[in-house]
């Protein structure tokens, strides 16, 4: 039962959690290598530098975070992320939805872009020109 909360601190009967806004946060693409063992489990989190094209074959990634856990924990998060995919299913799927909807609409206001004599597009990525 929570006992009392604000966005940085959090103090229920069983834990307290401090830090919650503080504590950096950091994104990433991806995950390049999961190195699983006894006792301890590694996750090396990367950031797209320079995606994959057919001009350039090989994509580059830059490491941003390496996650080291016991294995039990990370078996516990993979299982705590699934079985939050599965309860909120609809939802995630709304939401892509909504968010495909809305680049859409984005994309048809913007009418017909004309390219400057001899520009060309910067990435292709997956046969799409941005």
């Amino acid at each position: 039962m929570k006992k009392s909360s604000n966005l940085d601190f959090i103090d229920t009967d069983s834990f307290t959690l401090s830090g919650r806004v503080s504590a950096p946060e950091i994104y990433a693409d991806g995950f390049s290598q999961l190195l699983l063992g006894f006792p301890t489990t590694k996750i090396v989190f990367h950031s797209l530098v320079e995606p994959h094209t057919e001009a350039n074959a090989k994509e580059e990634r830059r490491v941003v975070a390496t996650l080291s856990l016991s294995t039990m924990d990370a078996i516990q998060l993979a299982t705590t992320i699934l079985a939050g995919c599965k309860k909120s299913e609809v939802q995630l799927g709304l939401g892509a939805d909504q968010y495909l909807s809305r680049l859409k609409a984005a994309i048809a206001q913007l009418g017909e872009i004309k390219m400057p004599s001899g520009a060309e597009p910067k990435k292709i990525i997956d046969g799409n020109t941005l």
